[in-house]
């Protein structure tokens, strides 16, 4: 399993339109089996929310592929995330430990 973690940062002018728990909510609907997608863990921030990907593959880079792919997915069909964007945060990402798949 990996972790990948994103910031998804709206325009100041939708300050506060979404939840954490709402987003995942987006999220979770623009996800498909394919893309081997577990958990999703979301805080909010002035600027955004910080979206952690918990997905079942071996490889960062595919971690890295899928979680961008979800998040560039849901904002691009999900009416309320019009006008967010995504970027990797630290581009980096991480083994759990004690994990294997």
């Amino acid at each position: 399993m990996k972790m990948v973690a994103l910031t998804l940062s709206h325009p100041a002018e939708r300050k506060g339109d979404i939840t954490p728990s709402g987003l995942v909510d987006l999220i979770w609907v623009h996800t498909s089996i394919d893309d081997r997608l577990e958990h999703i863990h979301a805080r909010a921030w002035p600027g955004g929310i910080d979206v952690v990907f918990f997905l079942a593959v071996t490889s960062s880079a595919l971690a890295s592929t899928r979680a961008g792919a979800i998040s560039l997915r849901a904002i691009s069909s999900a009416p309320a995330l019009r006008g967010w964007s995504a970027e990797f945060a630290g581009g980096q990402t991480t083994d759990l430990v004690g994990s294997s798949s």
